[in-house]
């Protein structure tokens, strides 16, 4: 496991924060479970979701569709 400042840990975090990489590929260069990674994000103040009110919202309404309401 690497070590809690790993420079692959800080890179794969900044790259998560950019939306240059997935969770999942972050967690790969990270050297990390996906599950591991997300929940080390909160000791760097890096939100799991980060989504605007509107995205948000379209997501919401596609999923009330796919339910049939």
């Amino acid at each position: 496991m690497p070590d809690e400042r790993s420079p692959a840990l800080l890179a794969a975090v900044k790259a998560y924060e950019l939306h240059e990489l997935t969770a999942g590929a972050a967690a790969e260069l990270a050297g990390l479970s996906k599950l591991a990674f997300l929940q080390r994000l909160g000791e760097f103040g890096v939100p799991v979701f980060d989504m605007t009110p509107e995205e948000l919202e379209r997501d919401v309404a596609a999923a009330r569709r796919a339910a049939g309401r």
